[in-house]
């Protein structure tokens, strides 16, 4: 995002969230417990967004950044928030029961999303910018502060993970109704 000062760098912002605004919210919905804590992100992303504006990419760039700034803030909001329920259990002397996935509580359930939810964090977050925003190696790469082949092999590794994952959780479904998957074929 590079503009010449003053009014034009807010309207070159304007664009820059006009162009990019929902779909940083949308990544940020994903991976966030509760629509309030995606909107905090989407601002706190935005608001970098403005106090770096001259080291935004341009173009087709700037949504892979945007997306990474929002990793960082999406991180720092969970630690802010397990070190509060750390607290908190110090002061009642309960352990706290935190929510470590996302997915808890945002009405999306079945396999699949039960079987990404057992992965590590790591290859969740791949397996989401390949799924649900639709990113490609390079600006997965962006997003992650990697180089393209650690996103490949990454991504690699996290779907043959994902994919054991799935299908011990559809073994286990099927046995748990008296079938098993060579029965039911």
């Amino acid at each position: 995002m590079h503009s010449g000062g003053g009014e034009a760098d807010a309207a070159v912002f304007e664009e820059l969230f006009a162009e990019h605004g929902r779909a940083v919210l949308a990544y940020a919905l994903r991976r966030c417990p509760n629509p309030s804590d995606a909107e905090d992100a989407v601002a706190e992303t935005f608001t970098v967004a403005w106090r770096r504006r001259t080291r935004v990419p341009p173009g087709g760039e700037a949504r892979p950044w945007l997306y990474g700034v929002c990793r960082r803030v999406i991180a720092n909001q969970r630690r802010g928030e397990a070190r509060r329920w750390r607290l908190l259990g110090r002061l009642t002397r309960h352990e706290p029961a935190i929510r470590t996935n996302a997915t808890e509580g945002s009405g999306r359930s079945g396999p699949a999303i039960e079987a990404l939810g057992q992965l590590r964090g790591d290859d969740q977050e791949l397996l989401r910018l390949v799924a649900w925003e639709g990113l490609s190696h390079g600006e997965i790469a962006t997003v992650l502060g990697i180089t393209p082949n650690a996103v490949a092999i990454r991504l690699h590794r996290a779907r043959h993970r994902f994919e054991a994952e799935f299908h011990g959780l559809i073994e286990r479904d099927l046995k748990g109704r008296g079938h098993s998957r060579t029965s039911a074929q």
